[in-house]
């Protein structure tokens, strides 16, 4: 879907503030508010005019990795890409990724990256910045796929449920060449799965514990020296939430749960999940 130049003087005027002045600025509102229309599984692309760059709002499709490539090649000036994404199908954001890198796009996070976004896009990106109020979050590895023009999308941990119930005899094989293709695409960015592999340890550990003994996590924002641990290069300037609390805010913004948002490293994640003791373990005992 492209987006009429005139809908986006606004952010033209927002993300054309220098980085160090924006820095220092309250959070500005995120891209996706100048496009209320947009649905919440849709996905659009614009030419922000003048060489000012482009804007990339919602769901990563295919069509929307085709689209960038079109407003490239037909504009050469264009060197920088603004974005806020809440994720979306996985070989199209390895795609959008690694155009962004093969054109040497700057990066701009100007509201969510999250899931495929954070996966494949901002990592790969060879310069990128995060706008004030603007947050870059995990959840897992997740497999998205089409099977008879109906879209699959799960989590590595629900994989082997979603295989057996799709009815797609070449579920295995898809899903199978995803994880080679993720391998292969980490290994050319040189990005770790090891924060991705913590997530998807608690997210078994919470699936498998009592009642109410595991914090639910939805998201995980992730600090510049997350990031830098993950191998993830080439970052300029870089807003974070200080804390738990100040994360649960900024996601909020986005409609998010504060409560299912988690803001640490990766042993404080793995700690979340206390033993049930005393009088309420005995109570849960009861119902289980």
């Amino acid at each position: 879907m492209h987006a009429k130049k005139t809908s986006l003087t606004n952010a033209i005027v927002l993300l054309s503030t220098p980085l160090l002045a924006q820095a220092a600025a309250p959070m500005a509102p995120p891209l996706s508010s100048y496009f209320p229309k947009l649905e919440p599984n849709a996905g659009l692309v614009a030419d922000m005019g003048n060489g000012a760059g482009m804007a990339v709002v919602g769901l990563l499709t295919p069509e929307v990795t085709a689209s960038v490539r079109l407003i490239l090649d037909k504009n050469a000036r264009i060197n920088t890409m603004y974005i806020d994404s809440q994720g979306g199908d996985m070989r199209a954001a390895m795609a959008l990724g690694e155009l962004a890198r093969e054109r040497k796009l700057r990066l701009v996070v100007a509201g969510r990256c999250f899931s495929a976004c954070a996966n494949y896009v901002f990592t790969a990106a060879r310069s990128k910045d995060v706008l004030p109020g603007s947050l870059i979050g995990i959840h897992g590895k997740t497999y998205s796929y089409t099977y008879k023009d109906k879209p699959l999308t799960f989590s590595a941990n629900d994989k082997n449920q979603v295989i057996a119930a799709s009815g797609d005899p070449s579920a295995p094989a898809q899903v199978a060449a995803l994880d080679r293709a993720e391998r292969a695409f980490n290994a050319a960015v040189g990005i770790s799965s090891a924060y991705h592999d913590a997530y998807d340890r608690y997210a078994a550990q919470y699936r498998s514990a009592p009642a109410g003994s595991c914090p639910a996590v939805d998201y995980w924002v992730l600090r510049r020296r997350d990031l830098e641990k993950m191998g993830v290069d080439g970052m300029g300037a870089v807003w974070e939430p200080a804390d738990q609390d100040a994360a649960g805010n900024a996601a909020a913004r986005f409609g998010f749960n504060p409560k299912t948002v988690f803001f640490g490293d990766p042993a404080a994640l793995a700690v979340r999940c206390q033993p049930a003791s005393g009088l309420m373990a005995k109570l849960r005992a009861l119902f289980e």
